[in-house]
């Protein structure tokens, strides 16, 4: 009976869970550091990530909210890891692909009763195509579109002790997901550039055993500025703006799923030889404002290695 019971509130706890926590999604993170969309003619770039996140307060509008209820999900928090792989196959066009996994995604209850969710494992996986349409080499000016695709290739519909675990602790987003985008570089001096980047991302309706689920539009975009403090660092300030419009369940659209945020992201980026860089970033919400209430993000850190070889 005690077992009944407890299965019966991680379920109701899910569900709620399912309604305020759309902030922290299933699949990889969104994230742009503004290193390399173009790549040179036959060089090859590896990169790898690591991200953490942290998310402890609900919103209603832009208004930290006093929201309680029985089963709430207290806090959630995720540590992620990227692979990445790019090759410039000619002057203008890029190749990348990336993995995503995640080395422990949790959300903890603020009922002792009701037991920590945690889990781990594959992501996401995208392969995106860039072609630089100008470049003015004197100038440092040069911009780019791109097109990618993100493929589902993670577990999904999880689930712990025979309950499905919402949509919000899966790995992988189980969703197709398909973005147009540009970047954009101008050199303005030997020691300060500026980089604009946006993307809009539209995601595949999911139809699965405990699914029937479309995440709503992505639009994400950035304007960044760095500056060469010395030969071989550099620190740079990037604003960002992420607008993610309502999801649908069975064709019906569901309010509470839908937020925009801004965000300052600082960033130090080290040469540390003519083929490594080495970058740390942080993410800090500026202003957020949520439809209905919805736990929102409180910080993110994050490092990044890039290794680049011409063969």
């Amino acid at each position: 009976m005690a077992a009944k019971k407890l299965t019966l509130l991680i379920a109701l706890s899910f569900i709620i869970v399912e309604v305020n926590a759309q902030c922290c999604g299933a699949g990889n993170p969104i994230y742009v550091t503004n290193v390399d969309q173009s790549i040179s003619k036959n060089n090859i770039q590896f990169s790898l990530d690591y991200r953490h996140s942290e998310s402890d307060r609900y919103y209603e509008g832009s208004i930290e909210s006093d929201f309680n209820f029985f089963g709430m999900v207290d806090k959630t928090s995720y540590d992620f890891m990227n692979i990445g792989i790019g090759y410039g196959v000619t002057r203008k066009i890029t190749l990348q692909t990336q993995l995503g996994y995640y080395i422990r995604k949790s959300e903890d209850f603020d009922n002792p009763m009701l037991p920590d969710a945690s889990i781990s494992g594959l992501g996401d996986m995208s392969v995106s195509l860039s072609y630089c349409v100008f470049r003015d080499i004197k100038k440092g000016i040069e911009f780019t579109p791109f097109a990618s695709i993100k493929i589902p290739v993670g577990k999904f519909d999880s689930e712990n002790a025979g309950v499905k675990l919402p949509l919000s602790m899966q790995t992988s987003s189980g969703s197709f997901k398909y973005s147009l985008g540009f970047s954009f570089y101008s050199n303005l001096s030997e020691k300060f550039y500026l980089t604009l980047y946006g993307l809009y991302e539209y995601s595949q309706r999911i139809v699965s055993t405990n699914f029937d689920y479309q995440y709503g539009g992505l639009f994400y975009s950035n304007v960044a500025a760095y500056y060469k403090i010395h030969k071989v660092v550099s620190i740079g300030m990037q604003m960002g703006y992420e607008f993610q419009g309502r999801a649908k369940s069975e064709n019906y659209v569901l309010i509470g799923t839908s937020y925009h945020m801004i965000k300052a992201i600082p960033q130090v980026l080290c040469r540390l030889s003519s083929k490594w860089q080495l970058m740390l970033i942080a993410e800090m919400p500026l202003w957020r404002y949520v439809e209905e209430i919805q736990m929102s993000n409180k910080f993110v850190i994050q490092s990044r290695l890039v290794y680049n070889i011409n063969i």
